[in-house]
């Protein structure tokens, strides 16, 4: 089998995805500076609801059809993944610096596995879970300046991370999946 070679669109993506997330942090920060949390989450879901809606009649001629326990599914997903999720981060960088939230927002995979390990029942390998625990201590040092206090604002930007633990609602390919949740 032949490796091709990169091109530079693929680099230019590569590039744009982080830009595009981490410029999240930065414009979240000011939208707080001028709306209220939830008016900063609803204006965001909004937007997003409206670009994947076009991108779903684009891309693949309108949403899928779901099951009846597809759109249960999908509709827990849209409500924490996407609402709940907006809401806390929003609430979160009212009162964070955006790289602080930033550090907190990054540990996603990190309790997405271990969500998944304790209400799914997912069996995790005792180096992974010294790998959660590596990972969780690092970053509640870096956020906290190893002082040992607790606020508001921690919490809801935890509880916006902990708002993308469910997994996709299946049979759908993955960006059906995002604009069904989203709408």
């Amino acid at each position: 089998m032949e490796v091709q070679p990169a091109r530079t669109a693929d680099y230019a993506r590569l590039v744009a995805v982080p830009a595009i997330w981490g410029g999240t942090f930065v414009a979240g920060k000011h939208v707080v500076s001028v709306l209220s949390p939830l008016m900063g989450s609803f204006t965001r879901y909004l937007i997003a609801c409206v670009a994947l809606l076009v991108a779903a009649f684009a891309l693949e001629r309108g949403l899928p059809r779901l099951t009846r326990r597809q759109w249960i599914a999908t509709f827990l997903l849209g409500s924490l993944g996407v609402f709940a999720y907006n809401l806390f981060f929003m609430g979160a960088l009212e009162r964070l610096p955006a790289s602080r939230a930033a550090l907190i927002i990054a540990l996603n995979p990190v309790l997405t596995i271990s969500i998944s390990a304790l209400v799914l029942e997912e069996h995790l390998s005792r180096r992974r879970w010294l790998g959660v625990v590596i990972a969780l201590t690092g970053v509640a040092i870096v956020i906290t300046r190893g002082e040992s206090r607790a606020s508001l604002p921690w919490a809801s930007a935890w509880v916006s991370c902990s708002c993308w633990a469910p997994s996709r609602p299946g049979r759908c390919t993955p960006s059906s999946d995002a604009r069904s949740s989203v709408v």
